[in-house]
């Protein structure tokens, strides 16, 4: 067989083109070769001007733009640029998606692993829009009629989430600010024709932010003042399109939109809208009540798709009823909520869709949005001051998450005409006081208050239980210690109003059980006690003290004012001066006969020389007889009420102020009893301290309506009288620990000290009854001290006046009180020798009272002690830090004593003691 025939030899490679190009340095070229942009561009750019001359600008027509000849290689326009610079991007575009649908694996990591190729091959695409926006010659008119129309519509069309959100990415970077104000329109119509898994919030947001970079640049490269407001109507009329842009998304989407993207459209509105107006609330109140429309939308869609497919025959859960929110979501809508907080303020209280929008977020997530609110009031200064009741309803609805738990029922909303607020009744031993109060015993329900519908804290079954996280339990307590800041933020120069405030603050705090109001009640205590003084001071006042030297001064200021309009008149005619002289006569009288007919029609109205504190049943009507009878012999005089004829001339007339309020110091003090019944279960030593505090605020009532209104009924001093009572018998009751029994004696004995309106029976109740409890003490050196202290109520002795005949001195009492400490303290010593340091105390006691003159005191006394003191040091052996303190204590007050026996005035009485 003859072999085969030789195959023809290969042709010679192709020197134009190949399949697979070869680089320079070895290899294959890239797939997406930018080589023909560095090439073909020549044919059609634009001829470069080598002349000398200036050139001339040629005017191009975009609407028919002039055909490329490619004979004539040099009469290319910038046209032909960018026309061959668009074709080559959407080649390329379309190029660099069909690598994802390319035939092979369909897995899973073949999927990635081709996502991460694109990636890497992107900027290849974005390059031709880089080169878009550096060409030269294109106009903002160019590029919004010709350039971005065409890669609008191939971002449109291509379908790929990847290439949609990039390109719009790229179109927003790459091209000036100038080009975006003009073209915003038109750029924002392709957002809703984007795929569902495209981004259009960081595509706006972007655009957002380059606009914002814009105005911000113009304003401080221009430094000019927007006297038009050319810029802040531009910025608006920018954000109107973007809110449309939203909502046509929203429509375009539909149901398939998560909440999520509603409101991180909205949030990015919101921060929009503060940025270029921040004072504007309108846009605010805009962005929250599209966003709260939205949300319900999708809610009531929700209700309608499940009972359209029968999920909910007979009715479905609320859980399966609400919306799937994300903790993205509920974060954005956190997030969103908090941010015009810093801004508004109190006015978000006006947007009825902020509640609505409020009520979406988990229980967790509000508490949250109610920090931040609380934050911003603290804060704010009085520009973000609670104005009215109603204000306040609607912010303790947004407290709502820190002042109860979830699930618990909020409190009824304020009735206006219920003074006293719903905070209440009393326990059983509260009823003396809250008759002499004029409450009657119908508003004293036992059940009303700890077992009642009324009280939703007793209806907690047990308190707040943090099982053992710190965290938790200091964030709790610094929460309500911003709600307790925030109680003292409610001010308002109406008091009637601030009362008001009040009682609605004490109703929702109280919901939210032992636990927190224990924290949060006492600042309500504290603020209607500023208000009583508040109250006080226009109730009772300082007389207006209007002497006849003020009055005649008075009458001759008006004299001179006459005498200087007559002398203004010199240079007229004589018969002119005369006719002056006689007009201002006529005037002045006049002016005297309006004076008594209107002091007489002041006597007829029935005005009251002063406001009297009035009490409940007989004693009232008495009270309003003796103010009928006395307001016929009263007039009025700017406001002030005085006696029609004084008894005299030479003596001054005092002017008092009529008190117009409804809420008086009675009202005041039903409501603070009220309060510390509801504290009093939970933290009986703070209710203590606080009965004791009340006290003495009503004694000093007291005592200011005795100093100015001489017969005015004791009531305020029988009030004081029963807080001390009720402070007893929570002393009796509910303390128990021995130091906390100490600073209660304490506490009652600076108490009784500084009360001055009781009389003598009741008030040697009061300290009799307070060395009693000191005698009773646990430990022996607490009875010692203790006995010495109440001492001091037997001999009252205040700085402002020593000798005050109305103070309240038993001189034999005070004796008796140191010879019980004397023998508690010679117990104490044969015990333990530190325990000389209670002879040293009592001595000092002994001093007080010999230097201040108590007859029961004697010099025997003092030199008797000081012995039998020195008696007790030689007897101790070794020196301890409690003996070395007793011996320098002990060493300052015999100091004292040959101090005073050197002194002028004290030599001959100190001279007796032996030291």
């Amino acid at each position: 067989t003859s072999p085969p025939p030789e195959l023809p030899p290969p042709p010679p490679p192709a020197t134009e083109s190949a399949l697979f190009p070869e680089t320079e340095a070895g290899g294959d070229a890239p797939l997406f070769s930018d080589s023909p942009l560095v090439e073909e561009p020549k044919k059609v750019a634009p001829t470069p001007q080598t002349s000398s001359k200036k050139p001339e600008v040629a005017t191009v027509d975009v609407s028919d733009p002039p055909k490329y000849d490619p004979n004539n290689p040099r009469d290319g326009t910038v046209i032909d640029s960018y026309n061959f610079i668009l074709n080559n991007l959407l080649e390329m575009n379309r190029l660099w998606i069909r690598i994802q649908h390319l035939p092979g694996d369909k897995t899973k990591e073949t999927k990635r692993r081709r996502e991460r190729e694109r990636n890497d091959l992107r900027i290849l695409v974005g390059s031709n829009l880089n080169r878009l926006s550096q060409l030269e010659g294109v106009t903002a008119h160019m590029y919004g009629s010709k350039i971005l129309p065409r890669i609008l519509e191939e971002v449109a069309s291509c379908r790929d989430p990847l290439a949609q959100a990039y390109l719009m990415d790229c179109i927003i970077q790459v091209f000036p600010d100038e080009f975006h104000l003009e073209t915003l329109e038109v750029f924002l119509g392709v957002c809703p024709k984007l795929r569902e898994k495209v981004n259009v919030r960081t595509i706006l947001n972007n655009m957002m932010e380059r606009l914002l970079h814009y105005y911000q640049e113009e304003k401080l490269v221009n430094d000019e003042e927007d006297t038009n407001d050319v810029k802040f109507m531009m910025a608006l009329h920018s954000f109107d399109m973007f809110e449309e842009c939203v909502q046509r998304v929203y429509e375009a989407r539909g149901l398939n939109i998560p909440p999520k993207d509603v409101i991180r459209l909205q949030g990015c509105l919101l921060k929009y809208a503060l940025k270029i107006a921040p004072h504007n609330s309108d846009l605010i109140r805009r962005c929250i009540s599209v966003c709260a429309r939205a949300l319900g939308t999708l809610q009531e869609q929700k209700k309608a798709s499940m009972m359209g497919h029968g999920i909910v025959l007979g009715g479905g859960t609320k859980k399966s009823m609400e919306l799937d929110m994300e903790t993205i979501a509920t974060t954005a809508l956190e997030d969103m909520l908090s941010v015009p907080l810093d801004s508004m303020g109190l006015q978000v209280l006006d947007m009825p869709d902020f509640g609505a929008l409020l009520a979406f977020l988990p229980w967790e997530n509000r508490r949250k949005v109610a920090v931040s609110m609380v934050k911003s009031m603290i804060g704010g200064g009085d520009a973000k001051k609670v104005k009215d009741v109603t204000e306040l309803e609607q912010l303790f609805t947004i407290l709502a998450p820190l002042l109860r738990d979830e699930g618990m029922a909020a409190p009824a909303m304020y009735d206006a005409n219920d003074h006293a607020g719903q905070g209440g009744s009393l326990i059983s031993r509260t009823a003396n006081l809250m008759g002499t109060l004029g409450i009657t015993p119908s508003a004293m329900d036992h059940d009303e208050l700890f077992g009642g519908s009324n009280n939703i804290g007793g209806m907690m079954p047990n308190p707040q239980n943090f099982g053992g996280d710190v965290e938790k339990l200091v964030q709790f307590r610094e929460e309500q210690t911003m709600v307790a800041k925030l109680v003292h933020v409610l001010n308002h120069e109406d008091t009637d109003v601030v009362y008001q405030m009040l009682t609605v603050a004490r109703k929702h705090i109280q919901s939210g059980g032992s636990t927190r109001f224990t924290i949060t009640l006492p600042p309500v205590v504290f603020a209607a006690l500023s208000l009583l003084r508040r109250v006080q001071a226009s109730e009772f006042p300082e007389p207006i003290v209007v002497t006849k030297e003020k009055k005649e001064a008075k009458k001759e200021e008006s004299k001179d004012v006459d005498g200087s309009e007559a002398e203004s008149k010199e240079g007229e005619e004589e018969k002119t001066e005369c006719e002056s002289e006689n007009e201002a006569a006529a005037k002045k009288e006049s002016q005297e006969k309006d004076g008594e007919a209107t002091s007489t029609s002041a006597g007829e109205d029935g005005t009251t020389e002063k406001s009297n504190p009035t009490t409940e049943g007989d004693s009232e009507q008495k009270e309003d007889e003796k103010q009928r009878d006395s307001a016929k012999e009263v007039e009025e005089v700017d406001g002030c009420s005085k006696p029609s004829q004084p008894l005299a001339d030479e003596e001054p007339t005092q002017l008092f102020p009529k008190f117009t309020k409804s809420v008086n110091c009675r009202k005041i003090l039903v409501f603070l009893q009220k309060s510390i019944a509801i504290l009093a279960p939970a933290n009986p030593e703070l209710a203590f301290k606080l009965y004791l505090e009340i006290a003495m605020a009503t004694d000093q009532i007291a005592s200011s309506t005795i100093t100015h209104f001489p017969n005015s009924s004791p009531e305020f001093t029988s009030i004081a009288y029963d807080f001390l009572t009720q402070a007893f018998l929570v002393y009796e009751d509910e303390i128990s620990e021995s130091h906390a029994q100490i600073r209660a004696i304490t506490s009652i004995v600076g108490v009784l000290l500084s009360c001055q309106t009781f009389d003598r029976t009741d008030y040697e109740a009061l300290i009799t009854k307070t060395a009693q409890y000191s005698a009773k003490l646990l430990k022996k050196p607490d009875q010692c001290r203790m006995v010495c202290l109440c001492s001091r109520l037997f001999y009252v002795v205040r700085k402002d006046d020593a000798n005050d005949a109305n103070a309240y001195r038993n001189p034999q009492r005070v004796l008796e009180c140191l010879q019980r400490g004397l023998k508690i303290a010679d117990a104490c010593s044969m015990s333990s020798s530190s325990n000389v340091q209670l002879f040293v105390e009592i001595l000092d006691y002994y001093v007080y009272y010999y230097g201040i003159g108590n007859p029961a005191i004697t010099d025997k006394f003092v030199s008797g002690l000081i012995a039998l003191i020195n008696e007790h040091f030689d007897s101790i052996g070794s020196s301890t830090a409690t003996i070395a303190e007793t011996r320098a204590h002990y060493g300052q007050i015999l100091d004292q004593i040959k101090k005073k026996k050197m002194e002028e005035g004290s030599k001959e009485r100190f001279g007796l003691i032996v030291c």
